[in-house]
C-alpha cells in the first residue's frame, strides 16, 4: 500500500503526490518486477529530494502497446555530463548531496535491468537544481494470468534499509552456501543477482547478525561489507577467524575504502580477499572461486591422512585444534557402540548441525562417516595383526553385531573380514 511511501516521504519532509493510483497499474507478465521498478524509482526520488521538495508519480494511458510510468521530483538534479552514467553499477554523482543521501550506485542499475527484463525502456531528463524526470515504457502483451488479488504496492527495503533476513536458493542443497553480510539492501540485491545461480544464499544486515548467523549455519564462504552497524567487517573477520567453529570459512571483504592501511587491516584480520568498490561481477566470481579453492587445499591437509594429526602450522592453528580434538575423542570412544554423533557434538561444544558442517568442510565427509571409517581401519589392523576372533574384533571396534560389521567392512574395502585371514 502507498501509506508506507507517504510515511517515508513525511519523515524526510518531502511532499509525495500520486497523480494516478499505483495499485491500478496495468501489469505485464511479471507484476513483482513492475512494482519493484516503481518502488525503486520512488525510493530514489524521495531519498534525493531535499526538505520541502515534491515528488510526483503518474501512470499514463496505454499507447501503442506500452504503458508509460513517469516519476518527477524537485530534487538536486543531475548534471548533463553525468546523465549517461547514472545507470552504471556503483556509479554515483560526485557531489555532496549524493553523499548525504548515502547512495550506493546500485539502485538505478538494478531498475534498468528489471526494465530490460520486461522488454521496456527507461529514460531520464534532469537539470541541476531543478530536479529529475524518469520515464519508463513497459510493453503490454496481455499474457499475464488473472490474479485473484491486486499485488501489494509497498515501500521496498531500498528506501530505509529496514530489512529482514532472507534466504535464497536453499532448495538446491548441492550448491555451496554463501553468507552475505551487508547493511545496504541495494548492494545485497546486486550480490544476490550475481550469485543466486551458483550458491545457496543467506543474508545478514549488520556485523553482529553476520557473526551470529555464521556461527549458527557454518556457511562455505562469507562476503562482508566493512562499514556496518554494531560490528564492522574487520571485527567480524577477526571474531570468526578466531572461533574454532568458523575459522575455516573463507571471508571476502567489500569496501569503498581503497587505502593501503584498510587493506592491510582486513588481511591482517584473516580476510582471504579484499575487493574495493566498484568491482565487476567477474571480479567477485573469481575471488569467490579462488577462495573456495584455498578451502579445498585446507581440506586436503586433513583428508589425505584422516587418522594422523597433521604437523603444526600456525596458519591452521584453530582448525588443527579442532581436528586434534575430534581425532582424540574418536580414538577414546570408538570402542563404545553407544557413542553417538549427538554425544560427539556435545563433547566438542558444538550443535549437531555445526559439527556436521565443520567436519564436512575439513574432511569432506559427515562426522558419522569419519567415526565409521576409523572403526573399520582399526578393525582391519586387528584382523591383520592379531589372532582375535572376527566377532570379538567387531564388538571391540564399536559394532553392535558381527553381521553388521561384516557388511560395513565389505562396503568400505570390497572384501569380507574373513578374506584377510
Amino acid at each position: 500500500m502507498t501509506e508506507s511511501f507517504h510515511s517515508y516521504a513525511e519523515s524526510r519532509d518531502v511532499g509525495l503526490h500520486f497523480l494516478s493510483e499505483p495499485e491500478k497499474l496495468v501489469m505485464d507478465y511479471d507484476p513483482d518486477k513492475t512494482l519493484n521498478i516503481v518502488s525503486n524509482l520512488l525510493s530514489n526520488a524521495i531519498k534525493f529530494t531535499p526538505q520541502r521538495g515534491e515528488v510526483y508519480l503518474q501512470v499514463g494511458k496505454i499507447e501503442e502497446g506500452f504503458v508509460p510510468i513517469q516519476l518527477r521530483d524537485t530534487g538536486v538534479g543531475i548534471s548533463e555530463d553525468k546523465l549517461p552514467y547514472i545507470f552504471d553499477r556503483f556509479y554515483q554523482a560526485d557531489d555532496s548531496a549524493t553523499r548525504h543521501g548515502e547512495g550506493t550506485g546500485i539502485g538505478l542499475a538494478l531498475t534498468k535491468e528489471l526494465v530490460k527484463l520486461l522488454g521496456g525502456e527507461i529514460e531520464v531528463e534532469s537539470a541541476v537544481g531543478e530536479g529529475s524526470t524518469f520515464t519508463v515504457l513497459l510493453p503490454i502483451k496481455n499474457t499475464a494470468p488473472l490474479l485473484e488479488t491486486t499485488p501489494t504496492f509497498k515501500l521496498e527495503a531500498f528506501a530505509t534499509n529496514a530489512v529482514v533476513s532472507e534466504t535464497f536458493n536453499k532448495v538446491n542443497s548441492a550448491l555451496p552456501l554463501a553468507l552475505i553480510v551487508e547493511d545496504n539492501a541495494d548492494v545485497v540485491t546486486y550480490l544476490v543477482t550475481c550469485l543466486q545461480n551458483q550458491y545457496q544464499i543467506e543474508v545478514a544486515y549488520n556485523g553482529q547478525e553476520g557473526i551470529d548467523k555464521a556461527i549458527e549455519i557454518i556457511p562455505d564462504i562469507i562476503i562482508s561489507d566493512v562499514m556496518m552497524p554494531k560490528k564492522d567487517g574487520f571485527e567480524l573477520c577477526r571474531t570468526l577467524k578466531n572461533d574454532i567453529r568458523t575459522s575455516h570459512i573463507p571471508i571476502i571483504l567489500l569496501t569503498a575504502r581503497a587505502d593501503v592501511d584498510s587493506r592491510l587491516e582486513g588481511l591482517e584480520g584473516g580476510a582471504d580477499a579484499y575487493l574495493t568498490k566498484p568491482f565487476k561481477e567477474q571480479e567477485l566470481e573469481i575471488s569467490l572461486r579462488k577462495s573456495l579453492e584455498l578451502r579445498q587445499r585446507l581440506r586436503q591437509r586433513y583428508a589425505q591422512a584422516p587418522f594422523i594429526p597433521p604437523l603444526p602450522n600456525k596458519n591452521f592453528a584453530k582448525d588443527d585444534t579442532f581436528f586434534n580434538a575430534l581425532h582424540e575423542l574418536v580414538v577414546k570412544e570408538y570402542e563404545n557402540d553407544k557413542f553417538s554423533i549427538e554425544v560427539m557434538a556435545k563433547t566438542l561444544g558444538l550443535s549437531h548441525a555445526q559439527l556436521g558442517r565443520k567436519v564436512k568442510a575439513l574432511l569432506n565427509m559427515p562426522p558419522k562417516q569419519y567415526l565409521q571409517k576409523y572403526r573399520l581401519s582399526k578393525a582391519r589392523h586387528l584382523i591383520q595383526h592379531t589372532n582375535l576372533l572376527i566377532q570379538d574384533i567387531a564388538y571391540q571396534t564399536g559394532f553392535g553385531s558381527p553381521e553388521h560389521f561384516s557388511n560395513e567392512f565389505y562396503k568400505e574395502f570390497q572384501q569380507r573380514p574373513s578374506d584377510l585371514r
